[in-house]
């Protein structure tokens, strides 16, 4: 190697350790800096928390009754039926617990035959590739565990 070749490597393996270097000591720094920082702003809410008194619990107001609105979409106005079936159920049993057996079943009956109006309500394909039918209950089941959650 010559002389310039040797001093330009010298250059840059000098200018990345110092370079490496500054950044380790700033990582270092900030991290002590926060240490302190979080030690320092938990005594200031502990001296704060002892000189307010202790604040009331707030209830929350209950939630607003809301009405059906007029012209809803159907899909809309399924999923409404559902949840109307579910608080149904709760009320009749009350939110403390679970709901008997025959509020359960009737849920379930109610879920169960949402679905199958929506699942008759699909058109049905006559596909030729067996491929275009499997990407099809594959999309379908998709939407069925979408549905579920």
């Amino acid at each position: 190697m010559t002389e310039s070749s040797q001093s330009v490597w010298m250059l840059a393996s000098t200018t990345a350790a110092i370079g490496m270097g500054v950044v380790f000591v700033a990582l270092f720094l900030l991290s002590v800096y926060m240490h302190y920082f979080k030690v320092f702003i938990a005594r200031v809410e502990a001296r704060h928390a002892l000189s307010q008194p202790a604040a009331k619990k707030r209830v929350a107001p209950a939630a607003p009754r809301l009405d059906p609105v007029p012209g809803a979409a159907p899909a809309e106005e399924d999923g409404a039926r559902v949840a109307a079936a579910i608080a149904v159920g709760l009320r009749l049993h009350g939110a403390g617990g679970a709901p008997s057996g025959e509020v359960a079943a009737a849920i379930a009956t109610a879920l169960t035959l949402q679905r199958a109006r929506v699942c008759a309500a699909l058109p049905s394909v006559r596909s030729a590739a067996p491929w275009q039918m499997a990407g099809r209950l594959e999309m379908m089941a998709a939407r069925v565990r979408r549905q579920e959650r």
